[in-house]
């Protein structure tokens, strides 16, 4: 590693300031399943940031192509890699959620293997949190390119989110859009971030966990598209529907009936419900609710749709509707455990030399929607 001042920027740096090092001050998750086509890419795009001081932890969902490989020889190499590999497929939401649980960083962002970061996206992005408080995520325009790598299109952010008022954060989230959600690959607050609901395990919870993030506080863009992602076939919004609840939670049933838009209403009255529960200001939380209203309304003929959809069918629970953090019974395969006098267990990866501590599986965390 060069040289690199307190935050992580190249340069000079004294022997103090390497030793603070040790807790890397950005966690960075890397969830992945049978992603060797790109995987290689994305690694090399995150170590190669001008910013330094930080972890990547690799989450494998029991890949069954040559992932694992790919990801153990960068561990091997690199002691900011941490790679652990789940013994089954748990689906995406526990998957992203797990590595957040193994976060220490001050700052967090997902990354996704498929995609790829400039050099200096870090960099940009914590100048950005540590010189304003109010701000909870920062995340760069983003370059949509297609397989072969021709461009698409650009993606940025309404200008509504980096306003104010939480409402109109929330209406430039839910109504402007344009964004496509990779705010959700941003640099944010772990703080922050640990006091949501995360990614839940149903369609689109992405944008709750955005409209979540939107009614805390400011979100800001860095204008430059320093986050590349690419657009092909295997991405999991070209499957059906049914298909697509089970991939954000293999306990979901592929029978099961998806009814997203009409979920993401329910759970976006839910988010502020539980915004005004922990503080916001009555009036606030009525004009978030009218958002929620007027998105409705944009939406109104799916909604019908579902809705007819569904009167006459039998009543099928949820097979899942918990965001989950996962528990310890998907060890790393480089790594050990051992139990430890509060119930939780330790794992330690003998290649990267990281610990971290999690309760068990028949205790993970569950948060009632």
């Amino acid at each position: 590693m060069s040289d690199t001042d307190s935050r992580g920027n190249r340069g000079c740096a004294s022997n103090d300031m390497i030793k603070e090092m040790d807790v890397p001050y950005v966690s960075i998750g890397l969830p992945v399943y049978n992603g060797e086509t790109y995987v290689r890419e994305a690694i090399e795009s995150i170590l190669s940031q001008t910013y330094e001081n930080f972890e990547l932890i690799i989450s494998d969902n029991a890949s069954t192509d040559d992932t694992g490989a790919i990801c153990r020889r960068f561990a091997s190499k690199d002691p900011r890699v941490h790679y652990r590999c789940n013994r089954r497929n748990l689906g995406a939401a526990p998957n992203f959620n797990r590595t957040l649980a193994l976060a220490r960083g001050a700052y967090f962002k997902w990354a996704a293997h498929d995609d790829f970061l400039e050099p200096t996206y870090l960099e940009k992005c914590v100048e950005v949190l540590d010189a304003d408080s109010s701000v909870v995520l920062c995340a760069p325009r983003t370059r949509v390119i297609r397989a072969d790598g021709s461009q698409r299109t650009i993606r940025r952010m309404s200008p509504l989110l980096l306003e104010e008022s939480p409402s109109e954060r929330l209406y430039g989230h839910l109504i402007r859009g344009g964004h496509g959600c990779y705010p959700v690959f941003g640099l944010i607050r772990r703080s922050v971030l640990n006091g949501t609901h995360r990614i839940g395990s149903y369609v689109e919870s992405d944008q709750v966990l955005l409209a979540e993030l939107a009614m805390v506080g400011r979100f800001a863009e860095i204008p430059e598209c320093l986050l590349v992602a690419r657009d092909h076939d295997e991405r999991s919004i070209r499957t059906e529907m049914q298909e697509r609840q089970a991939w954000f939670d293999t306990r979901n049933s592929t029978k099961q009936r998806v009814y997203p838009k009409s979920r993401l209403l329910r759970e976006s009255v839910l988010a502020v419900l539980r915004a005004w529960r922990s503080g916001m200001p009555l009036d606030k939380a009525v004009q978030c609710l009218l958002v929620v209203g007027v998105w409705g309304t944009d939406w109104l003929s799916s909604l019908k749709k579902e809705a007819k959809n569904f009167v006459g069918r039998p009543f099928q629970s949820q097979v899942c509707t918990q965001p989950s953090v996962g528990g310890m019974e998907d060890v790393d395969q480089q790594g050990s455990t051992a139990p430890a006098p509060d119930g939780s267990t330790v794992t330690s990866g003998r290649a990267e030399g990281w610990t971290v501590r999690q309760r068990p599986a028949d205790s993970d965390v569950r948060v009632p929607l």
